[in-house]
């Protein structure tokens, strides 16, 4: 019994690291078809990575898809990356800046305001955490 144990521990651990090495091969397949300005290649397996949950494509995915004219599919991918991987102003400022080549200024202002908001907030976080903490 305990023989069956370890033998499956081994596959279970053995398909762990063969699914991350994928995923490296996959990014520097990506990273390399991104560098060699291949972006409508390179966006494809970005989109592959993205949806199994790896947020470090998210810069190289924005920037193929602005290349690539796509400034809806990359207002979606902001907006979730936003709600998935935490709420970072800095998502803020590529929603607002997508606005902005979208030619929607009001909404890339509200953005920009909401940025200006949440920094104001974590400053006083900061300064409370300070007297306090």
């Amino acid at each position: 019994m305990l023989k069956h144990f370890y033998l499956l521990s081994f596959f279970f651990v053995f398909n762990l690291n063969l699914k991350a090495q994928n995923l490296d091969d996959e990014l520097t397949k990506a990273n390399g078809l991104y560098n060699g300005k291949n972006y409508s290649e390179a966006v494809l397996i970005y989109e592959r990575l993205y949806k199994k949950k790896s947020s470090r494509v998210y810069n190289s995915y924005l920037d193929c898809l602005i290349k690539l004219s796509k400034i809806d599919s990359a207002i979606k991918l902001v907006k979730n990356y936003y709600k998935r991987f935490g709420k970072n102003p800095s998502i803020l400022i590529d929603l607002g800046e997508l606005y902005i080549l979208q030619g929607n200024e009001d909404l890339a202002k509200s953005e920009f305001e909401k940025v200006i908001d949440e920094l104001h907030c974590f400053q006083c976080l900061k300064i409370l955490q300070q007297k306090y903490v």
